[in-house]
């Protein structure tokens, strides 16, 4: 009898402890072989350990749970626990969104890390809660994630000769930049990036952009395309968002909340020092087994983007407070790192070409 009690008493003990386990289901914007998963399994998996096991956090790919770009609502509404994505999809709704993360232009020159300052240290995070909550009025808690960088202009069928060629692509963009490009002379259509490659396969368009070097590869732009421009200046600092239900958060406790935040905020450290060397090597294996070249964008294609997102920002601001407000913030940071870092920091290429350029004692020799 007694074995029998302790039998039962182990059976509900086990019972209540997966009854206590909150599970979030994720929905991503990108497809099952994303890198940019990764960084989200990353995030799960130190929850999982952190809150020992009592917060199960489930990435899903695009299309799993929901389509890419309806990832927002279904979060806002409790659909789905949580969203891995990108708040510039949705400038539809208000271009701010587009300021949040990937801004156009840095904005004003910054880079992947001084827009991380202007988040942690420049008001800009409560600036986006603010916004999402009070403005959009979704019950959704966001954090910035998926640090890449500067991205690159894109994949095109032939190369480019300058900004006046642009008329000639038919080019796969998404958000904002939907809109630069149209501006600047291209034919633009938008897309989540899991569509690109069908797309450019039946001829819907002939270029394309999306993220660069290792997420470009396995989703397999090199196979059609092949000519690669790293040159841009249109998403200068790219960032993303790990969305989490406003319900399911507040059921949560304050230390599970602060095992998300920490983890989310790891993964930034974990991804951006990893994602760089797979690049550089993804970038070989495309040169080498792709036949992929490598090209400078044309100097008017870089000023030109310039003059035009000041454009944008300019008319956008005109009508949208909001978006002046943000916009403000973030110049108000950018001219606090910028002029100094472009004074005090000695530029990339002096050491890099020395050593890996040419005949540069480094050099990487053709085989």
């Amino acid at each position: 009898m007694k074995k029998l009690l302790i039998a039962i008493a182990m059976l509900f003990s086990t019972t209540a402890a997966y009854a206590e386990q909150t599970k979030i289901l994720i929905a991503s914007s990108y497809p099952a072989m994303s890198t940019f998963n990764y960084q989200a399994e990353f995030i799960a998996k130190k929850v999982y350990m952190l809150t020992e096991g009592d917060v199960n956090m489930e990435i899903k790919p695009s299309g799993a749970l929901v389509p890419a770009f309806q990832v927002l609502d279904a979060t806002a509404s409790g659909a789905v626990g949580g969203a891995w994505t990108q708040s510039y999809y949705w400038v539809g709704k208000d271009k701010t969104l587009g300021l949040f993360n990937s801004p156009l232009g840095g904005p004003y020159g910054m880079d992947g890390m001084d827009f991380l300052g202007w988040m942690f240290h420049g008001g800009g995070l409560s600036l986006y809660e603010e916004f999402y909550q009070k403005v959009l009025k979704l019950d959704v808690v966001p954090f910035p994630v998926m640090p890449t960088q500067n991205q690159p202009l894109g994949w095109f069928h032939r190369p480019i000769k300058d900004l006046a060629d642009l008329k000639n692509f038919k080019c796969r963009q998404t958000g904002i930049n939907v809109e630069l490009y149209a501006r600047m002379g291209m034919q633009t259509i938008g897309m989540p990036g899991g569509e690109i490659l069908a797309a450019g396969q039946k001829g819907v368009i002939n270029c394309a952009e999306f993220v660069g070097g290792v997420e470009d590869e396995k989703l397999g732009f090199p196979t059609i395309w092949k000519y690669y421009y790293l040159n841009s200046l249109h998403e200068h600092s790219n960032t993303g968002d790990l969305l989490i239900n406003g319900k399911v958060w507040r059921s949560l406790t304050k230390q599970q909340q602060e095992s998300i935040k920490s983890a989310a905020y790891e993964s930034y450290l974990w991804y951006l020092t990893w994602v760089q060397a797979e690049n550089g090597l993804a970038l070989e294996r495309m040169v080498r087994d792709h036949g992929v070249k490598i090209m400078q964008t044309p100097p008017d294609i870089l000023e030109a983007e310039l003059r035009t997102i000041d454009e944008m920002f300019a008319e956008e601001s005109a009508k949208n407070k909001w978006f002046k407000r943000v916009l403000a913030s973030q110049r108000h940071h950018a001219s606090k790192v910028v002029p100094y870092k472009n004074r005090a920091f000695t530029p990339y290429n002096y050491a890099a070409d020395y050593y890996w350029k040419g005949n540069g004692p480094h050099a990487i020799k053709p085989k």
